[in-house]
């Protein structure tokens, strides 16, 4: 199976790319400026998408604007649409006119909110309920995704992550690990709030199983 991967470059597109060769499938990374990925597509205008999407029956789409997640200025708004939400629009209409039959698309446990009841955690029936302005754009594009879908017949999968952990973690996880190893002393035992975790070796294999063609 041919498939373009967006954000090849990033924690999860990097082993996803990685996992998926080694199962034989034929990976396009897609990114926007060089990284040394071998057979890198750099994305810059529609002729390198139609490029990149020649061919191919799937796209795994993981490139989004994560940073400044607590911004609430017009700005940090319109960016996270830019990138969150049009970006995702374009990408699957474009793949739709390329004949690709099924679009993964990587959104986030918040989506559905910040917190749950104790000892419960989020369903897939469980009603949206995005706060910040990355989990509002990430909702966006998840309706903008199902109207396409029901219109063209476009396959879409939707994920929702909780955090991911694994090697080459960044942000405060990281930072979490480095006081740990650095033996600093961590208040965790007056803290009672649970977390959801999912190590990136286990969401790979999840996107995996979402490449399964239903044809």
């Amino acid at each position: 199976m041919r498939v373009l991967v967006t954000g090849a470059n990033g924690f999860i597109g990097r082993a996803s790319c990685f996992f998926l060769d080694a199962l034989g499938h034929q990976m396009v990374p897609a990114v926007r400026r060089q990284s040394g990925i071998a057979d890198e597509i750099i994305v810059s205008n529609a002729l390198c998408w139609q490029a990149a999407l020649s061919g191919c029956d799937c796209v795994i789409h993981l490139a989004a604007r994560v940073d400044h997640m607590n911004n609430h200025d017009q700005e940090a708004q319109k960016a996270f649409r830019a990138n969150n939400v049009e970006l995702t629009i374009d990408l699957a209409k474009r793949a739709v006119e390329a004949g690709v039959r099924r679009f993964i698309y990587m959104s986030s446990i918040k989506v559905n909110g910040e917190e749950t009841a104790a000892e419960k955690s989020f369903g897939s029936e469980d009603p949206a309920n995005p706060k910040d302005r990355y989990a509002i754009s990430k909702w966006e594009a998840e309706r903008e995704l199902v109207e396409i879908a029901n219109q063209t017949g476009l396959e879409v999968v939707i994920m929702r992550p909780p955090l991911v952990y694994g090697p080459g973690v960044k942000g405060n996880f990281l930072q979490l690990l480095q006081a740990v190893d650095k033996h600093r002393p961590l208040p965790l035992g007056g803290i009672e709030n649970q977390r959801s975790l999912i190590y990136l070796g286990n969401l790979v294999d999840a996107i995996r199983a979402c490449l399964r063609p239903s044809w």
